[in-house]
């Protein structure tokens, strides 16, 4: 029989297998955030996200103050700057303006703020300016000047927060409150008025072209006749006896009159003879009246060398000169002949207050003129004392070649109109206009650019002056200058005025010391 084991009652207790590390452990999840919490805190420590931002914030208010600080200087270098400019321009003037008139101690004061006034208004970042009244050494001739102004300055005023303190005396209204609101800039100019010529080492042959056409009747006539009268003044100086200064003037119309008949029959090569005729009813005659010239002709038109048969200026109207008379009735009153140089102030006013206007407009006759007074080739014309000096060959101031500090004379063009040039001459001296016949040489205005072009490479410094003059004539008058900044547009009266005062001022320059 087989035996059959009964299962037991009794309990029996598994084995378990032993714990493994494994379910020891913490729960993935947990560990991560474990690990998480841990590389936080290090990242965090080692992060320097957003520090740039924080810098900036801490810098941006002393690099703003700084930069505003820089602005405000730059301001304020500006102003010395332009102001030193007006305080010597206005310097110059003054002591110009008692030399001229040897009138009192104020002529000096009153002409020096009024010009430093005029240079100085509507300048930016000033609040005030002023010319104080100036020192003056008797014995050396010596007047000093000084210039106070008070420049706004925005960005230091920050600085009152820091650091504030009262405005310094003197300061305007608009400044009071704080040292930091403006600054003042002083400046300073020291002229001393040398004297035999009152120049600075050399002497000057200054010639004037001035437009007597038609166009120039009343009112303009008379602002002409100021303008030129004040510059002979400032020009002309009365101690002759080392540095020398004469003026020549040549008025002009459609043609420029001869002021003698020496000059006339040497010019034109015609005999200036009394006679009695009429042609296409014209009477002409008494040789005194008819001594007019016009264009020149041959091949040294458009240059200064001595008159010859082959090349000369052609008398006006030569045809009847042909016929044993003068040339014609001239364009040009009788009165206003053209003034070799002379240092006689007398006389040129005379010249000056006496001009009269009639004709048309030949701008290049009246240039060609204007340069054969400063030219040493034409001397025979004119007598002994009138005569021009040789070139000096020294320094071309339109080229800039030769060394400037060797010159001891320089000549000066200054050629003023108040329109268009546009009367040209036929080759027997006759007016195109009148018979419609060609022109002997080129247009006006053409001629008059050869003319101030040869004259500017013999070295002759061109000032041009437009009298409320065309776009046209502006540009032929820039070109004919020297440089642009010898071109003046003047629109009135007043500016015509100031621009001859300029011009006479910066070519009779005083010596700017210390």
């Amino acid at each position: 029989m087989t035996r059959v084991n009964k299962p037991s009652n009794k309990m029996v207790t598994p084995i378990l297998a032993p714990p493994t590390l494994e379910r020891c452990a913490m729960p993935k999840a947990g560990i991560a955030r474990a690990l998480t919490k841990g590389k936080l805190a290090a990242r965090f420590h080692q992060d320097e996200r957003g520090s740039t931002a924080i810098m900036f914030a801490l810098l941006i208010t002393p690099v703003m103050f700084l930069t505003g600080m820089a602005v405000d200087f730059s301001r304020m270098v500006t102003v010395k700057t332009r102001m030193q400019t007006a305080i010597d321009a206005a310097s110059l003037a003054g002591v110009r303006a008692q030399q001229a008139s040897g009138a009192g101690a104020t002529t000096y004061q009153t002409t020096a703020s009024t010009y430093y006034a005029a240079i100085t208004q509507s300048l930016p970042y000033v609040v005030t300016t002023k010319l104080n009244t100036p020192t003056v050494a008797t014995t050396t001739n010596k007047y000093s000047w000084t210039a106070e102004t008070w420049v706004r300055t925005p960005f230091l005023s920050v600085a009152q927060m820091l650091a504030n303190g009262p405005s310094e005396a003197g300061a305007p209204a608009s400044c009071a409150g704080s040292k930091w609101k403006c600054q003042k800039v002083v400046t300073a100019a020291s002229v001393l008025a040398t004297s035999g010529g009152n120049n600075n080492g050399y002497s000057i042959e200054t010639s004037f072209m001035l437009d007597i056409t038609g166009s120039m009747s009343g009112q303009k006539l008379t602002d002409l006749k100021t303008a030129a009268n004040n510059a002979i003044d400032i020009l002309v100086w009365s101690d002759q006896s080392v540095q020398t200064s004469r003026v020549a003037i040549s008025p002009f119309a459609e043609d420029v009159r001869m002021p003698t008949v020496l000059a006339y029959e040497t010019a034109t090569g015609r005999t200036a003879v009394n006679a009695t005729k009429q042609v296409y009813g014209y009477n002409f005659g008494a040789k005194a009246s008819n001594l007019c010239v016009s264009e020149r002709q041959g091949a040294d038109r458009y240059l200064d060398t001595a008159p010859s048969a082959s090349s000369r200026p052609v008398a006006a109207w030569d045809y009847i000169a042909n016929n044993g008379v003068s040339s014609a009735n001239c364009g040009v009153p009788l009165a206003n002949a053209v003034q070799p140089l002379t240092s006689d102030k007398i006389v040129l006013h005379n010249l000056v207050n006496g001009l009269q206007t009639a004709g048309a407009t030949a701008g290049h006759i009246g240039t060609a003129w204007a340069w054969y007074m400063l030219s040493p080739n034409f001397n025979t014309l004119w007598a002994t004392a009138n005569q021009a000096k040789p070139y000096d060959t020294n320094y071309n101031i339109n080229t800039k070649v030769g060394d400037p500090t060797k010159v001891k004379l320089k000549k000066i063009a200054v050629l003023m109109t108040d329109g268009d040039y546009n009367t040209a001459y036929t080759s027997q001296g006759i007016l195109t206009s009148y018979f419609g016949e060609s022109a002997a040489n080129d247009t006006a205005t053409n001629q008059a650019n050869a003319l101030c072009t040869n004259m500017k490479a013999k070295g002759i410094e061109v000032y041009t002056v437009g009298f409320q003059v065309s776009a046209a004539a502006q540009t032929m008058l820039t070109n004919c200058a020297t440089d642009a900044s010898h071109f003046y547009n003047a629109t009135t009266g007043d500016s015509l005025n100031m621009a001859f005062k300029d011009i006479a001022l910066k070519i009779s320059q005083i010596r700017i010391s210390g």
